[in-house]
């Protein structure tokens, strides 16, 4: 989870620092900060709702497998197969508080200088 939490952490970082300019241009056009939060966060939630999506259906395709090999154990709890997903989830949108609230922050006058 950890690992999950950096991970997303890690990109949605580096993707608001390349959007750094376009997020400046909004500010400066006269977007708000809830909107910008609003912006990165759905960028977040389209990631985390993909991986989430694809983890649940190869989790359900290894149960498959699994199955044969565990005697006595079930291989598909309900409450694990709702649960995880959620943890997951929440984890996932605990790493975008910071970056949508550095997106927020941007100071459009800085972005939009020319580089010399």
């Amino acid at each position: 989870m950890l690992i999950t939490i950096f991970g997303l952490y890690g990109l949605l970082n580096y993707l608001v620092e390349q959007r750094k300019q376009e997020i400046g241009i909004r500010i400066a056009l006269g977007a708000n900060r809830s909107r910008v939060i609003g912006m990165v966060v759905r960028q977040a939630l389209v990631l985390i709702g993909t991986g989430t999506s694809l983890g649940i259906g190869l989790s359900l395709w290894t149960n498959r497998l699994l199955r044969g090999f565990l005697f006595g154990v079930v291989t598909s709890d309900p409450r694990t197969m709702v649960l995880i997903p959620l943890i997951l989830i929440l984890c996932g949108l605990l790493a975008t508080t910071l970056p949508a609230l550095q997106a927020a922050t941007v100071n459009p006058v800085e972005t939009l200088e020319p580089v010399s």
